[in-house]
């Protein structure tokens, strides 16, 4: 075994892995809380689809949080811009469940946070965003599903000193060595993650677990764009189902935005085709 190999701190298994740490839940969260306002102090790891007993399941999966009916996924984007539409597909049907409870339904808070390893395409220098459905025209916001994308490699390049603690944690993760994390005056939070990571560089069962995940990724990414359509339709199903018009709306504005035939989008959403060409005039 070779102990040099270096662990990416983007990789899906070593975030998970870290997260279920003490000390990393705290970095993490402190990072999180900073970027989005959103505190996860109160929220607990939670299986649903998950299942922290199987680590092959567990680390190809979504992190998944929960406080009372309250959601939050965590989704680490290291491969793919489509995997960030995958998982909205998911906050949507985490969002959409509750209207299953008819009269026992009560007002839930959904929230998913992407750290993206690639730029926004439309604003390459975009550091983090949140997103929030709206309709411009009545001035309504829908605020029980909310979106934050922290896009990592545009804290690349920043000058390290002139950095604040923020933005030297999330320089970290486009670090290509150890050596090139261990070239800073680290905090002692900073230098534990890098430490953390040194170690499990020499666990052979983690390492397994971190090499599979990176042959599984090239499979999932080669399945995910043979069937992207069929996956996009089936996303968008679940995601409007027993929703609003305004979620239908902004599904429909975010499938024209993926050049989906208008046809398709009107027979998935039950859109009119005109009604779908007009807000296509309008993004």
């Amino acid at each position: 075994m070779n102990n040099l190999d270096f662990v990416d701190l983007k990789s899906d298994s070593t975030f998970k892995y870290l997260f279920k740490t003490e000390n990393g839940r705290k970095w993490f969260s402190d990072l999180i809380l900073h970027l989005t306002n959103v505190n996860l102090d109160e929220y607990e790891l939670y299986d649903n689809e998950l299942s922290t007993g199987n680590s092959k399941k567990d680390y190809r999966l979504d992190l998944l949080l929960k406080n009372n009916n309250d959601y939050i996924v965590i989704e680490m984007n290291n491969s793919s811009k489509k995997q960030s539409i995958k998982a909205r597909y998911y906050l949507y049907r985490i969002a959409g469940k509750k209207f299953t409870t008819g009269n026992k339904y009560i007002q839930t808070k959904n929230t998913l946070i992407m750290f993206n390893n690639y730029k926004n395409e439309y604003m390459k220098n975009l550091r983090e965003a949140n997103y929030i459905l709206n309709d411009k025209e009545n001035n309504l916001e829908l605020k029980d599903l909310l979106i934050y994308e922290i896009y990592l490699p545009n804290y690349k390049d920043l000058c390290y000193d002139n950095c604040n603690e923020i933005e030297k944690k999330l320089w970290l993760f486009n670090c290509k060595s150890f050596e090139e994390m261990k070239s800073q005056n680290l905090s002692a939070e900073d230098r534990w993650i890098v430490e953390e990571l040194e170690r499990l560089s020499m666990d052979d069962k983690f390492i397994d677990e971190y090499d599979a995940e990176k042959v599984n990724r090239m499979m999932m990414q080669t399945e995910f764009d043979d069937g992207f359509e069929q996956g996009i339709e089936q996303g968008i199903e679940q995601g409007i189902e027993q929703g609003s018009k305004e979620k239908t709306v902004e599904i429909a504005k975010e499938s024209l935005k993926l050049n989906i035939p208008v046809e398709q989008i009107s027979k998935i959403t039950k859109l009119p085709i005109e009604e779908i060409l007009n807000l296509k005039e309008t993004i």
